[in-house]
């Protein structure tokens, strides 16, 4: 596997790692990430790093998060009662706009979006 490449799973279906692309050049980039942990993830990627390093940056430790491929999200949905981000994405979703339907997962569509 590449370095900072997150695998996808044979049973996830080919739409989850496909990036979409239309004419005017807007990009979505659709990320499942089961079995993932921010924590995990920002732990894993300080202990890359030089440990000779007088001064770590933010963009040390992005470039070694599971991520580093991606953007950081504008958008987070996170469906069901909850309003936390519970462990996910910690460090990415950091200037994310996060957006809480009172809806569960199979009930959500892109309609309830207003663009």
């Amino acid at each position: 596997m590449e370095k900072n490449k997150i695998k996808c799973s044979k049973k996830v279906p080919k739409i989850c790692s496909k990036t979409c692309s239309e004419k005017n050049e807007k990009k979505l980039d659709l990320v499942v990430a089961a079995s993932y942990g921010g924590r995990w993830d920002i732990i894993n990627a300080v202990n890359k790093l030089e440990t000779n390093k007088k001064f770590i940056s933010e963009a040390d430790i992005t470039s070694e998060l599971s991520t580093a491929n991606f953007e950081d999200p504008d958008l987070c949905i996170r469906t069901g009662k909850e309003q936390r981000i519970s462990n996910f994405l910690l460090w990415q979703l950091a200037y994310t706009e996060l957006y809480f339907p009172d809806l569960l997962w199979p009930d959500f569509n892109l309609s309830l979006i207003h663009i």
